[in-house]
């Protein structure tokens, strides 16, 4: 069985989900926090957030004992109305889905699933075709017809994938 979508973004957290229970993209830098905030739901991850107010920098002292050498603001004031903060990965991703969900009925969030198999058709690139076939593996899913599905094909013209700090 196969479906196809125009788009495939494989990794779907902040800059594509890989460990939400570990948590790894646990930053927002005051401009993703402008951008999240255009979202219409900056407000709400943001009231969540712990807010970073300095950085500390240690060295070792003379004695060989770790001092605090330095301290500076997190953020350089007036920069943005947002100051860095930091929520776990997981809660940022729900964040997103949740607005995914409100926004558009187009979009399917399928989580966890990762791709096996990646096949470009090439007489398709230049047509209105799906020219792009990838296997995905997934824990099963169900249906609304009532089968549960744990390998799928997906067909789609444009493939995006993000792989967070390994992007």
């Amino acid at each position: 069985m196969a479906v196809e979508f125009d788009i495939l973004i494989v990794g779907a957290g902040p800059a594509g989900a890989e460990r939400t229970q570990n948590g790894h993209a646990d930053g927002l830098q005051s401009r993703t926090l402008e951008i999240i905030h255009s979202f219409g739901f900056g407000s709400s991850v943001y009231e969540e957030a712990n807010r970073l107010q300095e950085v500390c920098f240690w060295n070792p002292g003379p004695d060989g004992t770790i001092r605090r050498t330095d301290r500076i603001p997190d953020t350089i004031p007036g920069i943005s109305r947002f100051q860095q903060s930091v929520l776990h990965q997981g809660r940022i991703e729900e964040h997103f889905f949740k607005f995914i969900e409100r926004t558009s009925d187009k979009v399917v969030v399928l989580r966890p699933a990762k791709p096996t198999k990646l096949v470009i058709d090439e007489t398709l690139l230049e047509t209105s075709g799906y020219p792009i076939t990838v296997e995905v593996q997934s824990s099963p899913t169900e249906l609304t017809n009532g089968h549960s599905l744990d390998k799928y094909t997906v067909k789609c013209r444009y493939l995006i994938g993000y792989d967070g700090a390994r992007s």
